[in-house]
């Protein structure tokens, strides 16, 4: 599982990288295919529904007013809107949020995983094929933290939609 894991790390790294060279030129076909493909690679799930992780709080969150109730409800509530929420925890496609604060500095995490299987090594796991984050100072305000990643779950379900369209009608 770790082959596995490792090897799709080092495509996506490998092809962010590369993909990163194309912002300021325009693409050929190739490169767009290319593109498209890891695109559906990372989030192409035929528009099944997502199961939701919270990773547990720190304690400095709650002296800021966040609970890790707040954020799943704030997170589950998003994607219950574009209609891709599952309860179901056996999912092939879960969505992790991972929020650790102190009492001046936040990371935010937001993972899209899926279920996935090498035929090679008849292997299976979950592995990261999506991903959103950032850190900084949050001033003490809650207010700005679920904003934040309000923002982190918005991308994601616009990226996810946008891949699946053809599939979420």
């Amino acid at each position: 599982m770790k082959r596995l894991l490792l090897l799709a790390l080092s495509v996506l790294f490998a092809l962010n990288i590369h993909a990163q060279d194309y912002r300021n030129r325009e693409l050929t076909p190739e490169e767009i295919a290319a593109i498209k493909r890891l695109d559906e690679f990372a989030l192409l799930t035929g528009c099944q529904p997502v199961y939701l992780i919270v990773e547990e709080l720190h304690q400095a969150a709650a002296q800021i007013g966040l609970t890790g109730n707040s954020i799943e409800t704030l997170a589950r509530s998003r994607l219950r809107a574009a209609r891709i929420y599952s309860p179901n925890r056996f999912s092939d496609f879960t969505l992790y949020v991972n929020l650790i604060t102190t009492m001046h500095a936040i990371s935010i995490s937001v993972e899209f995983k899926k279920y996935l299987y090498d035929p090679f090594t008849e292997r299976n796991g979950n592995a990261v094929t999506w991903d959103s984050r950032n850190a900084g100072t949050h001033g003490g305000s809650g207010g700005f933290i679920r904003q934040a990643i309000s923002e982190h779950i918005d991308k994601f379900i616009d990226e996810y939609l946008r891949v699946n369209a053809d599939y979420c009608k």
